[in-house]
């Protein structure tokens, strides 16, 4: 017989969702931003992919020097995304006596989570028509 899990088993109890959104790049205004598209051999897409990475761990470095991140508990979706095109970056810390999960993505990224490719809906959706599961 299964037995439901207790709330004392649950390993996270708290979660936080930070979304940014990173400005446009610029090449005539900002030689940072050409240097960036000059490193992606001008592709736009690929130099505000770098940036959103960018921007998302310099958050969770913030995020860990806030509170303490739990070993073993970082996973990097941008850099490798899944299967499904999910892109986020998650990070487990301790917030008091409690462990919260931080998911840092951009809006972009947000949108595609949840109503794209990579919306969980979708996927169980798949499952179920699939049979599969």
């Amino acid at each position: 017989a299964k037995v439901a899990p207790s709330v004392s088993s649950c390993p996270d109890v708290l979660g936080l969702r930070v979304r940014f959104s990173p400005r446009p790049l610029d090449a005539q205004a900002s030689a940072a931003d050409a240097a960036l598209l000059a490193e992606h051999g001008g592709d736009a897409a690929a130099a505000l992919a770098a940036r959103e990475h960018e921007i998302a761990t310099a958050i969770v470095r913030v995020t860990h020097g806030v509170w303490a991140p739990v070993r073993g508990r970082f996973k990097d979706y941008i850099s490798r995304p899944k299967a499904n095109g999910y892109r986020s970056v998650h990070t487990t810390v301790l917030w008091g006596s409690l462990r919260a999960e931080v998911q840092v993505r951009s809006e972009a990224m947000h949108k595609a989570a949840e109503f794209g490719s990579a919306a969980h809906w979708i996927y169980k959706k798949r499952v179920l028509l699939n049979g599969v599961g």
